[in-house]
């Protein structure tokens, strides 16, 4: 896995000393057995890129980013989020990410996945951090796509996979994420971007990997991505684009 890092470092040309102050900033993260499955097949993510390489992406645009940045922004945060962002339990390739409410669809329903996982697994992050912006950052990094309302820690009405975990979350991280995903009682999703900086970097971040990761590509995948499921057809689509690369 550092092989592939280091060639994503030299993609983006980054230093010495920018590879090193990224790596001690993300490194708790990175080497939790969790985040190290995600470089595994099982965990494919857009084409052939594992869900491990894209979120590493995203962080090293986020760094890059908020290097430009004139204005101060809490740089650890940022590559928190980014590292955090797409943590769901299921890869959307499988057949046990299919749901039956269209709303509660892997594009809609992974950042609140993402914010449970986090949570269970990097607890003195979410101690040390402001908290609610990591969440508020995780919960909308796909904006403009809404995410779903979080509400009752007791029904598992967004059939969320790793719905066993919620038990674990403290209170204060259960009410953040009603906080950031509910607009009013009534609300089944939520579309708006992050409030704080550091969110809207990591979501900018996340369609630039994206959008470059996708070239080639045709509306089939994106609407897989959203759905959670396989379209008829879009595998002949899928090696045709990577024959004209």
């Amino acid at each position: 896995n550092f092989d592939l890092i280091y060639n994503l470092f030299d993609k983006y040309k980054l230093c010495k000393e920018d590879r090193k102050e990224l790596l001690n900033i993300v490194k708790p993260i990175l080497y939790h057995d969790e985040f190290q499955k995600r470089f595994t097949d099982d965990f494919l993510h857009h084409n052939k890129v594992t869900l491990g390489e894209h979120i590493i992406e995203v962080a090293i645009e986020t760094f890059i980013i908020s290097k430009r940045q004139k204005t101060n922004i809490d740089l650890e945060l940022a590559l928190n989020i980014a590292m955090m962002h797409d943590l769901y339990s299921i890869s959307w390739h499988k057949k046990d990410a299919a749901v039956d409410n269209f709303c509660n669809k892997h594009a809609f329903r992974h950042p609140v996945e993402s914010v449970i996982n986090s949570a269970n697994w990097f607890p003195k992050i979410f101690e040390k951090s402001d908290s609610y912006k990591l969440v508020d950052g995780i919960c909308h990094h796909m904006f403009p796509v809404p995410v779903v309302s979080f509400k009752d820690s007791k029904e598992n009405n967004l059939e969320l996979r790793n719905f066993d975990l919620v038990r674990n979350l403290s209170e204060k991280t259960k009410r953040q994420l009603e906080i950031s995903t509910n607009k009013n009682l009534y609300s089944t999703m939520l579309l708006r971007p992050s409030k704080y900086k550091e969110g809207i970097i990591v979501s900018n971040a996340d369609k630039l990997v994206t959008a470059n990761n996708l070239k080639g590509s045709n509306f089939n995948i994106l609407k897989e991505m959203v759905i959670g499921e396989k379209v008829k057809g879009n595998a002949k689509t899928l090696k045709k684009a990577k024959e004209k690369r």
